[in-house]
């Protein structure tokens, strides 16, 4: 049976306050505005239900999600890896996650088609921006533009 995950009206519940509070005693930016024993006791509390934030309502809130979106073809050969360890470490160092998008010759058989797909996918999971390793043939950054429609920076 799948468990309900912990939410910070949960934690509200728990401790007798407003989610507003705990809210603000979670967050770094906000934490002043709550005294230091209740933003421990709120932390504490949060640890002791096993609480994580829910990052998709907090990029709708805040309307940036913490993700990149890295688009590429291959991610069998080496030098693949040691270019997402790089890419990895300076997104980590800027407390960005990366979401992996992989075009290959899945269906449907035509691998732009594909390519275009994984685009919209990263997108709509709400990327901040995408990250692009592909082959370079001409059209290639016209039509991965195009399905972006500018909503996402692209590198």
């Amino acid at each position: 049976m799948n468990k309900r995950s912990v939410t910070i009206k949960d934690i509200a519940r728990q401790l007798g306050i407003s989610y507003s509070t705990v809210s603000r005693a979670l967050s770094p930016h906000a934490s002043v505005l709550v005294k230091e024993e209740t933003r421990e006791l709120v932390r504490q509390i949060a640890a002791d239900m096993d609480y994580s934030p829910n990052l998709m309502a907090r990029g709708i809130v805040m309307g940036k999600t913490g993700t990149l979106g890295l688009l590429t073809y291959q991610i069998f050969q080496e030098t693949f890896g040691n270019q997402t360890d790089q890419i990895l470490r300076a997104a980590g160092e800027r407390d960005y996650q990366i979401m992996l998008g992989v075009a290959s010759n899945r269906i449907p058989k035509n691998p732009r088609d594909d390519q275009i797909m994984q685009v919209k996918q990263l997108v709509s999971w709400g990327v901040d921006g995408l990250l692009i390793h592909t082959r370079g043939d001409e059209g290639e950054s016209e039509r991965i533009l195009d399905a972006v429609k500018g909503r996402v920076p692209v590198v």
